[in-house]
């Protein structure tokens, strides 16, 4: 069996929970969740010690051990966040809604 694609989640509120539930789904190729930043410490804790995944005290952190980075932090963070990802070789998902209305 292939080593698993290791995400990495930035972000530990809402959308976090729905894209976790969802990587636990994924079947055919094995993916691994491997832990979840945010910038609140309390928030990051809580999601990894309820999902038993690490909690990163930084994306830099987060990045270096993973394969690919969710961003589900505001939209207002993707951009940056995804560069940063991509300049350190890292593949990046970004859910964006179209509109806010």
């Amino acid at each position: 069996m292939p080593e698993p694609i290791r995400v990495g989640l930035v972000g530990a509120r809402f959308a976090a929970r729905f894209h976790f539930e969802g990587y636990r789904r994924v079947y055919g190729v094995p993916v691994a969740v491997v832990g979840v930043t945010s910038r609140s410490a309390e928030s990051r804790e809580a999601f990894a010690r309820e999902r038993g995944i690490r909690a990163f005290g930084s994306f830099e952190e987060l990045c270096a051990a993973v394969d690919v980075v969710d961003l589900c932090a505001p939209g207002a963070a993707h951009e940056p966040l995804a560069v940063e990802a991509l300049r350190r070789g890292r593949h990046v998902i970004i859910e964006k809604p179209f509109t806010g209305y």
